[in-house]
């Protein structure tokens, strides 16, 4: 392998309430540009054979990192309890946010890069290129909606308080400014246009699933209310989740029953769309409420 190809292999058993379920971490470096690394790290099912992947870009305003390093690029947060419970690997995608001088287009291109190295190592990553999905979770949802779009193989997308239309100014939220905008190059109409997956719909679009809480002040659910009547009028399948009370950033491992919601929603969308046979649902259910217990074990004893 290249030397500036790190490589760091984890095996971590993930402790269920009726069974030990184990799962391989790589994290690799795709590329360096300006300095700056671009990696890829991916969750693998212990599992023999070839599984669906699903590409999960992160969110985080396109803010942090520092000059020479981005945020990295972490799989979905509840990838670690669906990898081997369902055989899907998770790969989480990094790219250039505003502090490693990126905009949208240098972001993009990071995302495809991601992507191509993943297909051009798909034997060693175990990944079946014939089912694939994109994810995103607040600013990385722009990103992974339009790769979703572009890449004709893309079998399903999940959105997750997502923004897919930077055109129309009446669906609510704050995010983002006009100051990111400008330092992403999002201004002029065919900037906004570029960076809009509504506009970018193709013919036979991959089939979603977009979640949102009623009071996101951050973006608004508008967005994905209105995306998923243009993929409906693409004749595409288009499932939206509103969540009654819910505002921006609650898709936290463990943090609330809105997590849990939105995860069995994430798992029954992967099963059907990426036809896996024989999944282990309950695995999945034990596994979220293992966490979920944990974590208000660990709020009580913080309350002594």
């Amino acid at each position: 392998m290249k030397k500036h190809f790190k490589s760091i292999l984890i095996t971590l058993c993930l402790i269920l309430t009726s069974q030990v379920k184990a799962l391989t971490t790589i994290r690799e470096t795709v590329k360096t540009v300006d300095s700056i690394e671009i990696e890829i790290v991916l969750n693998i099912p212990d599992g023999k054979g070839t599984f669906p992947v699903l590409f999960y870009v992160h969110g985080g305003g396109w803010d942090h990192g520092t000059a020479l390093k981005t945020p990295g690029g972490p799989p979905l947060v509840s990838a670690s309890t669906m990898c081997d419970n369902l055989g899907v690997v998770f790969v989480g995608v990094d790219y250039r946010c505003k502090n490693q001088n990126g905009d949208f287009d240098k972001a993009l291109q990071d995302v495809m890069d991601v992507y191509n190295y993943a297909h051009k190592n798909a034997k060693r990553f175990k990944c079946d290129f014939k089912k694939i999905g994109f994810a995103g979770g607040s600013a990385g949802t722009p990103l992974s909606a339009v790769a979703a779009q572009k890449i004709s193989t893309c079998k399903l997308y999940i959105g997750i308080y997502g923004k897919y239309d930077f055109m129309n100014k009446n669906l609510g939220g704050y995010w983002p400014s006009q100051q990111t905008l400008e330092k992403y190059k999002i201004v002029t109409p065919e900037e906004q246009k570029r960076a809009s997956a509504i506009t970018q719909i193709r013919k036979n679009p991959p089939a979603t699933l977009l979640i949102h809480g009623d009071a996101d002040p951050t973006i608004g659910y508008k967005q994905s209310v209105e995306f998923a009547a243009a993929l409906e009028q693409h004749n595409g399948y288009a499932k939206v989740l509103i969540l009654p009370g819910i505002a921006h950033g609650f898709y936290k491992e463990g943090s609330s029953e809105a997590y849990i919601s939105a995860t069995k929603e994430i798992m029954e969308h992967l099963i059907q769309f990426f036809k896996i046979k024989n999944p282990n649902r309950q695995g999945v259910i034990d596994a979220l409420d293992s966490v979920v217990n944990e974590v208000k074990k660990n709020s009580k004893e913080k309350q002594k």
